[in-house]
């Protein structure tokens, strides 16, 4: 009997919400479970970081759609391969940051209208006063997060997730304030991810 594809997982979040951590911990996890993974992110290691900080609108949105073009056909060879696919940050992000950077709404959805859909999209999320305690304790801040506060990258999130599960994309929000822990956090991101490949193995 032929392979189905793997599921496809896109996770994305503010900055500060604890990503790095919790997609580490998510790794073991799922390999407890017995389940293979690969996990990549955005933007990948082909773009130069610095044209963040030289591009802005829409000629930036315009690198970031032809870097995320390539990853999408690298993701789509994965998912013939693994059980799951994770990136770190997809589409979502894109309609938060560069809605930030100034290219309208709509536009971000134009631009993405062409690359698939993730089967689950986590959106990893703190409150707004532990966001601020681990950006103090940064000492590099990007030209887009001084771009735009805390409450106003939350809310972006939001709409983004609401846009995502209109467009019938599985969307879960997990809390991960220092008022929760990483761990308790991955393992919420485990078990939605184990439900969701049951429903897409069916």
């Amino acid at each position: 009997m032929q392979r189905k594809p793997g599921l496809f997982v896109a996770v994305d979040g503010p900055k500060y919400a604890g990503k790095t951590v919790v997609l580490e911990m998510l790794g073991d996890l799922l390999l407890r479970e017995g389940v293979s993974a690969n996990f990549s992110k955005e933007p990948t290691t082909n773009f130069a970081l610095s044209q963040e900080q030289i591009c802005t609108g829409i000629d930036l949105a315009h690198l970031l759609t032809e870097d995320r073009r390539r990853h999408v056909a690298e993701i789509m060879s994965m998912l013939a391969e693994y059980d799951v696919v994770v990136t770190d940050r997809y589409i979502a992000s894109s309609l938060v940051f560069q809605v930030i950077d100034g290219v309208p709404f709509d536009t971000v959805v134009r631009l993405n209208s062409e690359f698939p859909l993730p089967g689950l999209n986590i959106f990893l999320v703190a409150d707004q006063e532990s966001l601020m305690a681990r950006r103090k304790s940064r000492d590099h801040r990007t030209r887009l997060e001084l771009a735009t506060s805390l409450s106003d990258e939350l809310e972006l999130y939001a709409k983004a997730a609401k846009y995502l599960k209109k467009s019938g994309v599985t969307v879960l929000t997990i809390d991960n304030s220092n008022t929760s822990s990483p761990e308790v956090s991955a393992q919420k991101m485990t078990d939605a991810i184990l439900a969701a490949r049951a429903r897409a193995q069916g």
